[in-house]
This record gives structure tokens, sequence and C-alpha cells, in this order.
């Protein structure tokens, strides 16, 4: 205080992104114990950076992420250096201690070729067993905790839900979490999603289709594209159908006229045919298939006509 006395309590004001974070549980536990037994700070520092990003990471189904050595060095921070030889004298030693300790697998250094500028480098780090096992852990105690509450307040799943479930289930996602996404969002944006994962090259569908379920991805363009040719074949389809039964009413109408209306439409009929038709029905070839289609044609195109005169009615 002020005036050299102890405070009562202290309080934190959390800016809203992050307590929005929090509030979704966007969050990742860092392990104290194996943190405080890393002999170097920049080890340490690095760990705790690194835990964060081989979470959602691994939670994605990515297996290595990549850093500009600069942005790094702010990150750390520490001072950077020029050369490669003195920037992996300062940053190797933590990243050895973090192999040895199971935390990376490997990590890899490539040059980033700038004209004009400073020289840079991009160094690909690997999550090592303890990284994987870590997230393994918090995920299943994450998915305890979903299926503890969708138990305790969740009604019974409909039948679209459960059968999204299945099919969730079916990618390996596991049960509470699938019960999740099944109750939190649109049926039609999980099946949506069911059917894109096969368009993604995912290392790990599962943690795939759940992150993008959960943060709104935009679907792959493969995908998006396959989805507007089905809907142009789909389309298709239904135009010709409608064709059909178009073609059937009008037919059934033709049928059901009288003597004189049925040899008044036969004459508009006849004119209407192509001359190949006209040549074969003076030739008195009727079985013709050619002169069938020509026939059914020109007989629907007259009753349609004949309707929107207002010469019959449907």
């Amino acid at each position: 205080m002020p005036n050299g006395e102890k405070a009562d309590s202290t309080y934190i004001w959390l800016n809203s992104w992050y307590l929005e974070n929090i509030n979704a549980r966007y969050v990742k536990p860092i392990d104290w114990n194996y943190l405080t037994s890393l002999r170097t700070s920049i080890a340490q520092r690095l760990c705790e950076f690194l835990s964060v990003k081989f979470f959602g990471l691994l939670m994605k189904g990515g297996s290595s992420i990549s850093y500009k050595y600069s942005t790094l060095c702010d990150l750390l921070p520490i001072s950077r250096q020029r050369y490669l030889s003195k920037a992996k004298e300062k940053l190797d030693p933590a990243h050895e201690e973090l192999k040895e300790t199971g935390f990376l697998e490997k990590w890899t250094w490539e040059e980033i070729k700038r004209k004009g500028r400073g020289k840079d480098w991009l160094i690909t780090c690997y999550p090592g067993k303890r990284a994987k096992e870590e997230v393994k852990q918090l995920r299943e105690e994450s998915e305890l905790t979903e299926v503890k509450t969708l138990t305790e307040s969740a009604d019974e799943l409909t039948p679209i839900q459960s059968e999204l479930m299945e099919k969730l289930i079916e990618i390996n996602v596991s049960k509470g979490i699938a019960e999740e996404l099944v109750r939190k969002y649109e049926p039609d944006l999980i099946k949506k999603w069911i059917e894109a994962i096969n368009y993604t090259k995912a290392e790990n569908p599962a943690a795939y289709i759940v992150k993008a379920i959960r943060e709104g991805w935009s679907f792959p363009k493969d995908y998006i594209k396959a989805l507007k040719e089905k809907q142009i074949l789909l389309s298709e389809r239904e135009n010709e159908e409608r064709k059909r039964k178009e073609m059937k009413k009008l037919s059934r109408l033709y049928d059901s006229l009288s003597p004189r209306q049925k040899a008044l439409a036969d004459k508009e009929i006849k004119e209407r045919l192509p001359s190949f038709a006209r040549e074969k029905l003076i030739k008195r070839e009727t079985d013709s298939p050619a002169l069938k289609a020509a026939w059914e044609r020109a007989k629907v195109d007259v009753m349609r006509q004949w309707i929107e005169l207002g010469r019959i009615n449907l």
C-alpha cells in the first residue's frame, strides 16, 4: 500500500479476450513440477511457450510447429544473434534438454532467404512423448468432465443427433465429445464436416473435425467444389424428373381428349414433327423409336400450348 501497510487482498482485472478464453476452457495447464525441474531459464520459457502450442497442434492433428528464430527471440526473450552458430549456441542447449526429458522429439533449423535484410532461420519443433502424453491426459480429463455434465443435464438425443453421434464415433471422436457436438451445433454443419473430413489431409481426423466444428473453420476447397458439382447434378436430375412427370401428365391429358379434340391435336402434332419424322409417318413406319420420341415431344408441346391458350384445363 502507499502508506507501507500490507493489503488485505489483491484484485486482478482481466482483459475481456483473456477472460473469454478462460470461460471457454481454451486453456492449457502447465506441468509445474516438470517446468521447474528444467535447468535453464531458456528451457523453461521454451517449454512454457511450446506446451501451449503443442496442445493446439496435437488437438488439430498436426505433427510439428515452426517459428522464425527472430520471433522466438522476441517471445522468450533472448538476444538475437547474427550467425547461425551463435544462435544455436544459445538455443540448442535448451532444445537438447527438452529432448532428453521427452518433451521434444527433434527440432530443425532452416535458413530463410531474405534479400537485403539480416539472416533469419525457421525452427521447426516436433512434440515428444511427454508432450503427447500430456495432451492425451488433458483431453481425457476434459472428456470425462463433458460426459458427466451431459449425463447430469441433457435430454434424450433426437434420431438425427444419435445418427450423427454414431458417425462421429466411427471417425474415432470420443463418445463424450461426439455427444457434446451433436447437442451444441446444427446437424447440417456436423453432417457436412463428416463428409468434408475426407477432403482433408489430417493425420488425426477426429481431432481435426472437433476443432473445425468448434472453431467454425471453413470447409476444404475440394469439398466445396464437390458439393457444388453434386448440387448441379441433383438439380439436373430434379429437372429431368420434373419434365418426366409433366410429360406423363400431359400424355394422360391427351388420352382424355374427345375424338374431335384428339383429331385436332393430331393435326397440330404432325405439323410440329421434324421432316425425318414426317417421312417415317408417310411411310407408315409407326414402330420407329425415333418417330415415337418425336411424336411424344410434339404431343407434349401441343398440350402445353392448349393449356396456356385455355383450350383445355388440367
